[in-house]
């Protein structure tokens, strides 16, 4: 069973209605008890009648401190304690003022009426709360009145009579009260259970989605090759092989980074292709300066396809810049290899430059304009291979 508690708010939220509605019932209930009727027909019986005014004043501006909560949606809060023991100490003081044979008779009005002014202020609040405060104030009355010497003989049968509404009613609803919440912390767990399956079967298949986009490009660029090295069509030691085979290892190693956690997935991808170059003995410098948001998987693979093979394809020396403004992301590479470059996709545009046995690469994204994830605003390394 799913208990309820303060900082559950699916099960406060499904919950509301129907205990907002309780609870005005409660403040209804507890203005009606507080009806004067009794007060003032036994006027004559209080001894003195001004704590019996007293008590009455003080239990009306408690449901009217209660009516006005209602409406601006609050709850009592911490100031609950301390009204709660000066409503306890009023009713018994305004106990000692009816005479012992009273005691049990409409004179004492505040019996019945302190059960409902004590859920008022712990409406909020357990169960336990709730039964505990009804039982203080019945076993205080019984001690009071009991404890009187001219009590007649069957007070104590009476007084259990009158506590069977005095404070049988208002436990009643505080039950009503606990049960609606059990089943809208029930709700709530159940609510959050299913949320959690169709988020798992959401991102399954949005994973699904991701790999066959990724592995589809293999499946045309890179099958092929592998099957001409295979049924040796295709010569391992010619210069061509091999600058393919460079640029699909490439491929793949960003491929697979596509699905790691991190900030700044451009970056990290970009960081996995200067590995790569490094570990086949390039000396690769790399510059990031600026911001950027993150561009979506598709988009970074058109703006990295044709500068991390051009990388990829490099001989002895390569420089990888990364350059993010407020409304364009670029991706350069400068490299002593020779490539021919992919064209732009997704928006993309791809321009190239020779110069001797200098390669230039640069693919353009122009940024749509949405809040942007900051990435570092200026980074530079200058790694060699000798030190991968």
């Amino acid at each position: 069973m799913v208990a309820l508690s303060r900082g559950d708010d699916g099960a406060q939220v499904a919950a509301e209605p129907f205990l907002r509605g309780l609870r005005i019932a409660v403040c209804v209930i507890a203005g009606f008890v507080l009806i004067p009727s009794g007060l003032i027909r036994n006027a004559d019986v209080y001894r003195p009648l001004g704590v019996q005014l007293a008590a009455w004043a003080l239990l009306a501006a408690v449901v009217a401190v209660e009516a006005v909560l209602l409406v601006r949606h609050r709850s009592w809060g911490r100031a609950r304690y301390p009204v709660l023991v000066l409503v306890l100490a009023t009713s018994v003081a305004a106990l000692l003022t009816i005479p012992p044979e009273q005691a049990t008779s409409s004179a004492n009005w505040i019996y019945g009426a302190l059960g409902w002014t004590g859920l008022i202020l712990l409406f909020d609040r357990p169960l336990p709360w709730i039964g505990g405060f009804l039982a203080v104030h019945g076993l205080s009355t019984a001690l009071v009145v009991i404890g009187v010497d001219r009590a007649p003989a069957d007070i104590g049968l009476n007084l259990l009579v009158a506590s069977l509404g005095a404070l049988g009613f208002p436990l009643a609803t505080a039950l009503a009260t606990a049960t609606v919440r059990r089943v809208a912390g029930q709700a709530a767990a159940a609510s959050r259970a299913a949320q959690q399956v169709r988020t798992e079967e959401a991102v399954a298949v949005e994973l699904h989605r991701a790999r066959q986009d990724r592995f589809a490009g293999l499946h045309d660029s890179a099958l092929p090759l592998l099957r001409g090295l295979a049924d040796r069509t295709l010569d391992p030691a010619d210069p061509d092989v091999q600058r393919a085979c460079a640029i699909e290892a490439a491929r793949m190693r960003r491929l697979f980074a596509e699905t790691d956690e991190t900030p700044d997935p451009l970056l990290h991808e970009v960081r996995h292709g200067v590995d790569f170059a490094e570990r086949r003995g390039v000396i690769v410098e790399m510059q990031a300066r600026g911001r950027w948001p993150a561009p979506p998987p598709a988009v970074r693979r058109a703006l990295l396809e044709a500068p991390m093979a051009a990388l990829a394809t490099a001989a002895t020396r390569a420089r990888v810049t990364v350059l993010g403004a407020d409304d364009v992301l670029s991706v350069s590479v400068v490299a002593d290899g020779a490539v021919e470059p992919s064209s732009g996709a997704d928006g993309v545009e791809v321009q190239t430059a020779r110069d001797q046995d200098q390669m230039w690469v640069e693919a353009r994204w122009t940024i749509q304009p949405t809040p942007a994830s900051p990435s570092p605003s200026s980074t530079t390394t200058a790694r060699s291979a000798t030190g991968s």
